[in-house]
């Protein structure tokens, strides 16, 4: 990689680790697994693939700290990156799904992103997503992104048809 390449790749993503928690309800006599994202993480503990590590546990709760996650930045989702920051609470989007195949129903998250539309569009096909607030320094990070990379269209008001001349 030539030293602009390596700049540019590190102005477009950012390493984190997301903390996951499971717990235990009970209805009706029955247990079930619930699922919650706690929070998100930022840091240099890069691996290239997500690997799962208990970090706290108790009778009825588990919390996981998945590690390998690539927070990635797209010129063409600026403008959600920028609706994202002005809302009332700036949020990172945690992407999973269940593994079926689990005896203990694991859920497995696969990506964070800090796009709403991209998060919207993993709800319509069932997967999971689940939001926590941003951590500082990527909120500083994705700021500084968006004020370099996006510029809102200007709006422009569209001209009514005078139905009354036909």
């Amino acid at each position: 990689m030539t030293a602009s390449e390596t700049s540019s790749v590190s102005s477009t993503q950012f390493p984190v680790s997301v903390i996951m928690q499971r717990g235990e309800v009970e209805h009706r006599g029955w247990q079930s697994a619930t699922w919650e994202a706690v929070g998100v993480v930022a840091g240099e503990n890069i691996d290239r693939e997500a690997q799962r590590t208990l970090v706290w546990a108790d009778q009825h709760t588990k919390q996981y700290l998945w590690s390998g996650f690539m927070l990635e930045l797209f010129k063409d989702n600026a403008e959600s990156y920028w609706y994202n920051l002005i809302s009332t609470k700036p949020s990172l989007f945690i992407v999973c799904r269940a593994d079926e195949d689990d005896a203990e129903e694991q859920v497995a998250p696969f990506l964070v992103t800090a796009a709403y539309d991209e998060a919207d569009a993993y709800l319509e096909v069932d997967d999971m997503v689940f939001s926590v607030p941003i951590p500082p320094e990527i909120h500083t990070w994705l700021e500084r992104y968006v004020v370099e990379n996006y510029v809102p269209r200007e709006r422009k008001k569209r001209k009514r048809k005078n139905w009354t001349e036909d």
